[in-house]
């Protein structure tokens, strides 16, 4: 019986001409493999998937705007689309969905500024390599379990703001933005500096240049292939 499958693997080779999806209500996890279909927007049908805690869409082909539709998935703890074609801004619903725990959405053309967060469930948030601009929104305080995140390669300007040294952050990448000030001092005995796990701007600059020596190696400047350790000359006046 198709409505008691709980979980959905698939590869498609090609473009087989179908743009929705067949109505598993109980369905709970839906991942499609890297695929070579054409450019396909994300179906209405999903609407049909109630139950739906994981949607995963990594390397597919998925262009246009997030749709409306993605927002009665109620119960969606997990929301992958990384390396797509998803343009427009990111809209509102996207950070009230109650029981989202995970969202990607690297690598794709998204534009505007980060909306406001009003969940508290988020754990990781990957926003890295699109477009988008503006300051790092303060509402981030609302996200108490927060310990991945990742924005490097967008817009971004303005300092670090103070706001995130109240988080749990394990892991924080704000590499190729436009930030720019000093490093505050809160950094250095933060968890995700003294773990290693700390990416940054090259225009940030730092007054605590004792504190900084024996993470040097530690902090770098992630590109596509690989992260390469910033030049010690970087804390230099």
């Amino acid at each position: 019986n198709g409505d008691s499958i709980e979980s959905a693997f698939f590869m498609v080779p090609k473009d087989t001409g179908h743009h929705s999806l067949p109505r598993f209500v109980c369905l709970v996890r839906f991942k499609v493999l890297a695929s070579d279909v054409s450019k396909r927007m994300l179906p209405l049908s999903l609407l049909n998937l109630p139950n739906l805690s994981t949607l995963s869409l990594d390397n597919n082909q998925v262009f246009g705007p997030l749709p409306n539709h993605v927002s009665g998935l109620l119960n969606l703890n997990v929301l992958s689309l990384r390396s797509n074609f998803l343009n427009g801004t990111l809209p509102s619903w996207l950070f009230n969905l109650p029981s989202l725990v995970r969202l990607n959405l690297g690598d794709n053309q998204f534009i505007g500024e980060i909306g406001e967060f009003k969940s508290n469930s988020l754990e990781y948030l990957h926003l890295e390599y699109n477009k988008l601009h503006g300051s790092i929104p303060r509402s981030l305080l609302n996200l108490p379990n927060l310990s991945t995140l990742y924005l490097r390669n967008n817009q971004l300007v303005g300092p670090l703001p103070v706001h995130i040294s109240s988080l749990n952050l394990v892991e924080l990448d704000l590499s190729s933005n436009f930030l720019n000030g000093t490093l505050p001092s809160w950094l250095f005995n933060h968890e995700v500096f003294n773990q290693g796990r700390f990416w940054m701007c090259r225009n940030l600059t730092s007054t605590a240049k004792k504190k900084l020596t024996p993470n040097l190696t530690q902090i770098s400047k992630p590109s596509r292939k690989r992260s390469t350790p910033l030049a010690p000359s970087m804390w230099q006046d």
